[in-house]
């Protein structure tokens, strides 16, 4: 039964990463207290600040995504994210995630354009007749500007106009137009979690106007529609099919499985 337990789950690893899923980083120590400071401390995000994720390396706005690294942590009641940008953030950076597998959008649908924040959140490419198809299904944003950082449910607000997301938590602290190291904390409570929850995201770089830059987290995404200036999506029409996205997975036993996982794969070798 055991063994049956290990093949099954290991059978749903690899199903993730033929799905597209790139970079998974594990929390060891969930249990341990963070600090949303805005400082990069030793060993904060693992051995080495080792839970990280890179951008692609794309420079259409200066690479303050694409040459950027996203780390991320936990506690046994919050999430942590933190952004070293690679550039001088003048734009806006959005994590577009799920929780636990969680959401029901699968493609930008526009909904809330009333501030800039809601508009990367709903209208990634503002060209018109452009489209966004997601790799995972999604029900939060997280959006990083030089104003702070805001974090949005993709529900509906009730009781507001028609379309409009529903604000969930502000940080303020997390804000600046330079190249700071910036971070929040976030309850899992806030976003539907519960201790350990999973955490399915990809990011992208965006004007608050909708000008879409070539820069995300992960990269490999395929766009069929001009260019402007060779290299930012801009306002041009097209569809942007964003292949792959990254996992977070804040608990100490889904290392154990991974590593339960390879003695097995072992001893079948031998």
């Amino acid at each position: 039964m055991k063994k049956a337990f290990v093949i099954v789950a290991l059978a749903g690893l690899s199903a993730s990463a033929q799905a597209g899923l790139v970079t998974t980083r594990i929390e060891a120590n969930p249990a341990g207290a963070r600090a949303a400071d805005n400082t990069l401390s030793a060993n904060e995000y693992g051995a080495g600040n080792s839970q990280s994720y890179a951008g692609n390396a794309a420079s259409g706005f200066g690479g303050t995504l694409g040459n950027s690294t996203v780390y991320m942590g936990a506690s046994n009641t919050n999430w942590q994210v933190g952004w070293q940008p690679g550039g001088n953030v003048n734009d806006l950076f959005v994590i577009y995630f799920n929780v636990d597998g969680g959401g029901t959008i699968t493609s930008q649908n526009g909904s809330d354009t009333s501030d800039g924040g809601r508009r990367a959140s709903t209208l990634p490419a503002s060209g018109q007749g452009a489209s966004v198809n997601y790799p995972i299904t999604v029900s939060h944003t997280l959006v990083f500007g030089n104003f702070g950082a805001v974090l949005f449910s993709l529900a509906q607000q009730p009781g507001g106009f028609p379309g409009q997301i529903t604000f969930l938590q502000f940080f303020g602290s997390a804000g600046g137009s330079g190249t700071g190291f910036r971070e929040v904390s976030i309850p899992y409570a806030t976003i539907g979690g519960v201790t350990g929850s999973t955490i399915n995201w990809f990011g992208l770089y965006t004007a608050e106007s909708g000008y879409l830059s070539n820069e995300s987290i992960p990269g490999t995404n395929a766009w069929t529609g001009n260019l402007d200036g060779g290299t930012n999506i801009g306002f041009n029409a097209g569809t942007l099919t964003i292949a792959n996205y990254n996992r977070f997975i804040p608990t100490p036993g889904a290392m154990a499985l991974l590593g339960l996982g390879g003695l097995v794969a072992g001893r079948r070798r031998r």
